[in-house]
């Protein structure tokens, strides 16, 4: 009998039951396994596993440090200081809070609290939290250590597109067509940026516009860093203990690569695609730490494909990956470079409007006829995808 017609709630706290209870593998030495990915060619792990192992610059890990304590400060916040920020929704009128946004604070009861950042230039009107006051001392500023964050792993990623395209005989071109369009300074990958200027405005008490000139004066990102801060306090007295087997169920991102700094508290596990078994790859760091020394785990990251790895054609396949329940509090900070969708297709409905912002600023900074270029080969590329199999590179 056909249910057309017919409205189907879904409730999206619910997990399906199998969701997560495959076991991980027994990694039965977590140094030699650590040693072996540090090893691996970043390029050719992506390309077997789906993932990859990187250690993470110096100053890389000062500023997750230092990100990850605004991070303490600003979650400590009431409820009604954290939902200044959540202004960017894009859910139904009566929803107070919704993932589905596209910039700031959101929260899934009983779960987890979400802070997105979208990277932007000079006169976004987009809001951070400042710093606040929290263990008798002024936290770190969360808009610049995030801004700053996100820039830097931005070109991490910019630079694992390059090797990619270089362990398969490619342009570099080939890569930079599918993201974001960056000021002529700041586009050589791999080299962190350690000139561009983050400005910052106050607009209402803790309230703050900010904007980095490593992007276009007005730009707003098709990227983003998420951050999660999982409270992991279930009733054993209700069914939230049942209901989130997982922090999250296993998926795959939906941008083409996403990193993942090894967070504090471990979480984290990856489906390698060569051992076919699911790893506990920030357990078995955190194991390691244990051994070689406290926060060993921080200098290192986890970098995978997301499912727009498809318009390489080369380089690997998505990767699934999950978020195992703690009994802890825990934060995790992830970025994820996703296509700009003027040069690819739109996935969610934030992309429109990220659409035209992102075609203002960059017909008002004068790479109108560039970007539209882009938009004539990308949807020739698309119509290859589609017809023949072809593909940008």
């Amino acid at each position: 009998m056909s249910n057309r017609g017919t409205v189907l709630r879904h409730d999206p706290s619910l997990q399906p039951e199998w969701a997560g209870m495959e076991d991980n593998a027994q990694v039965e030495n977590p140094e030699r396994f650590v040693q072996q990915l540090s090893e691996e060619d970043v390029a050719l792990s992506l390309k077997e596993r789906g993932y990859a192992l990187i250690q993470l610059s110096e100053t890389v890990m000062e500023t997750y440090d230092n990100f990850s304590r605004s991070l303490d400060a600003f979650f400590n916040q009431s409820l009604e200081e954290k939902s200044k920020f959540a202004t960017k929704m894009m859910g139904p009128s009566n929803q107070q809070f919704t993932p589905n946004q596209y910039h700031g604070y959101s929260r899934l009861e009983g779960l987890k609290e979400q802070f997105m950042i979208r990277g932007c230039g000079k006169g976004s009107q987009l809001m951070f939290p400042g710093s606040y006051r929290y263990k008798e001392e002024n936290s770190p500023h969360f808009g610049r250590e995030g801004l700053t964050l996100f820039e830097q792993l931005d070109q991490v990623c910019r630079e694992t597109l390059h090797a990619v395209c270089k362990d398969n005989s490619l342009p570099n071109k080939n890569a930079d067509a599918l993201v974001d369009i960056l000021p002529h300074n700041q586009t050589t990958a791999g080299k962190v940026p350690s000139k561009s200027q983050i400005d910052c405005k106050q607009i209402a008490e803790g309230v703050l516009v900010c904007g980095s000139s490593y992007f276009h004066p007005g730009f707003v990102s098709s990227s983003l860093l998420d951050v999660f801060h999982y409270s992991n306090t279930f009733n054993v007295h209700d069914d939230s203990h049942v209901k989130f087997k997982n922090n999250h169920s296993s998926h795959t991102d939906s941008g083409i690569l996403t990193i993942v700094p090894c967070a504090d508290v471990p979480g984290l596990e990856v489906f390698d695609q060569k051992l076919k078994e699911w790893i506990p790859i920030e357990e078995i760091l955190h194991k390691v730490s244990s051994i070689k020394g406290p926060r060993e785990f921080r200098k290192y990251g986890v970098i995978f494909w997301g499912d727009s790895v498809m318009y390489l054609k080369k380089g690997g396949e998505p990767s699934l990956h999950r978020v195992a329940r703690s009994d802890l509090a825990r934060h995790s900070i992830v970025y994820k470079m996703r296509t700009e969708p003027l040069g690819t297709a739109p996935r969610y409905q934030e992309d429109y409007e990220i659409a035209q912002i992102q075609n203002e600023s960059l017909t008002r900074a004068g790479v109108f006829f560039y970007q539209r270029d882009k938009l004539f080969l990308s949807t020739l590329a698309t119509l290859g995808l589609a017809l023949f199999g072809a593909s940008f590179v």
